[in-house]
């Protein structure tokens, strides 16, 4: 019997960033694309030769500024959050880690684990950047930010956070044009991770990036892909918790990047698989539950149902043939 559910990825279904008050502020579609596609912009742009810019909305004596930066930031980023609070412990306070993987080579020169120095993050709102027609944001924060020592930074502190920014279209339109290598986020560990509380800048991108190469940590993708849990060598291994890019949530166990153990599969539109899993698919003993409240018991093997009990469990003695 085939698999109800395949382990395979859907296409990316658009959310909207909302915020404790309601819709995120910076809610406008600032590419004019009312069609809703919800493309996703990273890797499809091609920035092989800059957008044209109207230069009046550019002021030299705000890129003579940016210079002396190290990241620009805008708080029409997140609908909500400390943004306030992550700036401050980032240039006063206490500073930030560097994610590992490319992060790294992005990031030179970054001090690690010390003040970054009060004013080295620059936002929006000082460059004059909500004065002039949204259309031309984009471009005129891009300019701005690649004056900046690393480029844009969203301060987004957690991973809820970052998830209402990735899943905001017009947050992520506005970064459509910054080139690889300069875009980041930063995120704090939780209590179970490593470096308790501490801070760390990862960049953005679909491949994914990593907080900590071991221990318990954080992988971030710009495609609505997130991960936190157990690491070993950037990879997930051990327990943790996956988010696909279509709203599923896997909670489990990882080897070798590979759902592989004990793990519990939600799917979006109700349904649900618990059991085991052998190199990324349904293998073993497992019970997958219905939205409608039936259930298949039974012992799987690469992601089919190969023996099962006669009677539906919690159905109504519908027999299984």
């Amino acid at each position: 019997m085939n698999d109800p559910k395949s382990s395979g990825s859907d296409d990316i279904a658009v959310l909207e960033c909302k915020s404790h008050s309601g819709e995120c502020k910076s809610h406008v579609d600032y590419d004019g694309d009312s069609d809703g596609d919800g493309q996703w912009p990273f890797g499809h742009v091609d920035l092989t030769e800059d957008p044209p810019l109207l230069l009046s909305e550019v002021n030299s004596d705000y890129m003579e500024y940016c210079k002396n930066k190290l990241f620009i930031a805008s708080k029409a980023d997140i609908g909500c959050g400390n943004y306030k609070v992550y700036k401050e412990k980032l240039e006063v306070m206490c500073g930030a880690y560097i994610g590992e993987g490319t992060t790294r080579s992005f990031l030179e020169g970054f001090a690690e684990g010390k003040k970054l120095g009060p004013g080295t993050i620059v936002f929006n709102d000082e460059l004059s950047l909500h004065k002039g027609q949204l259309d031309l944001y984009n471009q005129t924060s891009c300019e701005y930010g690649k004056q900046t020592k690393f480029g844009h930074l969203i301060l987004a502190g957690s991973l809820e956070n970052f998830k209402m920014w990735v899943k905001s279209k017009a947050c992520v339109n506005a970064k459509a044009n910054v080139p690889k290598g300069r875009l980041f986020a930063y995120i704090e560990h939780k209590e179970e991770d490593e470096r308790e509380g501490s801070g760390y800048i990862v960049a953005v991108n679909p491949e994914g990036e990593v907080t900590v190469k071991n221990g318990n940590g954080y992988i971030i993708f710009s495609n609505k892909t997130f991960y936190h849990g157990s690491l070993k060598n950037g990879k997930k291994h051990g327990k943790g918790i996956f988010e696909f890019e279509e709203g599923d949530v896997y909670k489990g166990q990882f080897v070798n990047d590979l759902r592989h153990g004990r793990g519990l599969r939600k799917y979006v539109d109700g349904d649900s698989y618990d059991g085991e899993w052998k190199y990324d698919h349904k293998h073993g003993k497992g019970v997958y539950k219905f939205a409608n409240g039936k259930e298949r018991v039974g012992e799987w093997k690469d992601d089919n149902l190969i023996n099962w009990d006669k009677e539906e469990v919690g159905g109504c003695g519908m027999m299984w043939g």
